[in-house]
């Protein structure tokens, strides 16, 4: 659409005494002028639901109605007005021409019909209300700013963009959008492709132990694919009951405050692939998509808002509290990922979750049992830490077997001539220790020959007897988590 209407869109906003009766007018005259533009895109029971919705049915049905007369007024006395007949599959993109132009004042859109709306380039200065705005033809906000003024104190908090219970009926683009503190997409309906790649959600702010930024898709539906790639998220964001029929790709997003994805159902692919969280993620009741990637990701920035030695603001204070949260909160993609028998992702959450219970007991002997289990095999997936344990215990006892052999050896006995032998039998006996059950250490097992040749070296036997029960201990134990961890590795059993 020529640039040259945006003066008469721009003079029929602001016509009518009420927002209520401004809103009306809009709606009836784009409703009588391009009733066949709204025809290409609906069907004739979305066009009746659509003029219900937008309060004009009943006008349009009388057309002795006063906002018929007063809109021919209008039209009159503007002369020039965009014109009434188009192509049937004509190009209405940039139809409602607001590019480039700066809002200085607060601006309302609120409730009306937009078709082929282009506000790219656009800046708003203060609040702009798109509350329950229904969009024909692509929608265009690709690098607008919202508040790009400064704005004090007092008006921050109200300092907002709201698109609450709008439905963009084709593709809604905000690639590299700038959106101010506080950003309403609760119960917004997106019946093709959302594009909000690169786009910018500012960082939170604190006053008085209040948090004035906010970002809510709530309950919002995606018919289409939602592109939030490389978004940024810095203040906390609520997908609580969304819906996301289609690809939801969160590839290199940031999200600076909480994130809550409860009871959110995603579809299809999804992808948070290289995303950065900087607290807990939370999918309480979310139904994901079996083809859900969160690899690349560095979970060790989300442990430190809980962890004790990192620094943190008055609002998350207390570790205990919020590890204990962020353990439920693993807990939840743990289960959901044991469900999608991703194998991979549910460990990767598991231990997660260990760690933060770790934090949340603090120092007691749990806490010490959760750090061995961790350092010995990774929490039962490093298949390599947990044979470098069992065959280091294995040298490092046969070592002190052979040590004490040598020590001990009577004088008329040359003990270090003896040495190489000692290490074989000292090894062989480190192994029948460490599996006693197998008997091969007793009386006539198979290493019974390393056990004499290792104990009667030395004149004091005795000295054998507690390694060997601590061997029987241990060697079990870290056998157990090499067959655990090749379990947990190839899935077997």
């Amino acid at each position: 659409m020529a640039k040259e209407h945006t003066e008469f869109w721009l003079a029929l906003l602001e016509f009518g005494g009420t927002e209520e009766e401004g809103r009306q007018l809009w709606n009836l005259y784009c409703c009588l002028q391009y009733d066949h533009i709204i025809a290409r895109f609906l069907d004739a029971e979305q066009v009746r639901k659509l003029k219900s919705r937008l309060g004009v049915a009943d006008h349009l049905r009388n057309p002795h109605h006063p906002l018929h007369g007063r809109l021919k007024k209008f039209s009159g006395d503007k002369g020039r007005h965009p014109p009434k007949s188009t192509e049937p599959a004509g190009d209405i993109r940039a139809f409602m021409d607001f590019s480039g132009i700066r809002f200085p004042i607060g601006m309302s859109f609120a409730g009306r019909l937009m078709i082929g709306a282009d506000f790219h380039e656009s800046r708003f200065s203060r609040q702009a209300d798109f509350d329950g705005t229904e969009f024909l033809g692509p929608a265009n906000f690709n690098h607008v700013k919202f508040h790009t003024d400064q704005v004090s104190m007092a008006e921050t908090p109200q300092s907002k963009v709201s698109f609450s219970g709008a439905t963009f009926h084709n593709d809604a683009l905000f690639r590299e959008t700038r959106f101010p503190y506080n950003t309403d997409f609760g119960t917004a309906v997106f019946r093709q492709d959302a594009e909000f790649f690169r786009a910018t959600f500012p960082s939170r702010f604190v006053r008085h132990d209040r948090n004035y930024a906010a970002t809510s898709f709530k309950l919002s539906q995606f018919s289409g694919r939602a592109d939030f790639r490389k978004a940024v998220f810095g203040s906390d964001t609520v997908f609580d009951n969304a819906k996301m029929k289609e690809t939801a790709n969160f590839t290199g997003a940031f999200f600076g405050g909480t994130v809550r994805f409860h009871n959110c159902r995603f579809w299809s692919t999804t992808s948070f692939r290289d995303s950065t969280f900087q607290m807990t993620p939370e999918f309480f009741e979310a139904e994901l998509h079996e083809d859900v990637d969160f690899s690349g990701i560095d979970w060790t920035v989300t442990e430190k808002s809980y962890h004790p030695s990192i620094p943190r603001d008055e609002l998350v204070n207390d570790v205990s509290m919020h590890a204990n949260h962020a353990m439920r909160a693993w807990e939840r993609l743990e289960l959901i990922m044991s469900r999608r028998e991703k194998s991979a992702d549910r460990h990767d959450f598991f231990r997660l979750k260990m760690r933060a219970q770790r934090w949340r007991d603090g120092s007691c002997l749990l806490s010490f049992l959760n750090w061995l289990f961790e350092q010995s095999s990774d929490y039962g997936w490093g298949v390599g830490r947990a044979l470098c344990c069992w065959v280091g215990q294995l040298l490092a006892m046969g070592v002190i077997l052979v040590g004490f052999a040598v020590i001990c050896c009577p004088d008329e006995e040359p003990g270090w001539s003896r040495i190489p032998d000692l290490l074989m039998h000292g090894l062989l006996l480190s192994f029948a220790n460490s599996h006693s059950f197998l008997g091969l250490g007793s009386g006539d097992g198979w290493l019974s020959g390393s056990r004499d040749a290792i104990v009667s070296s030395c004149a004091e036997a005795g000295v054998f007897g507690p390694i060997g029960l601590v061997q029987a201990v241990l060697g079990p134990v870290l056998l157990f988590l090499v067959l655990l961890t090749v379990r947990n590795r190839f899935r077997l059993g």
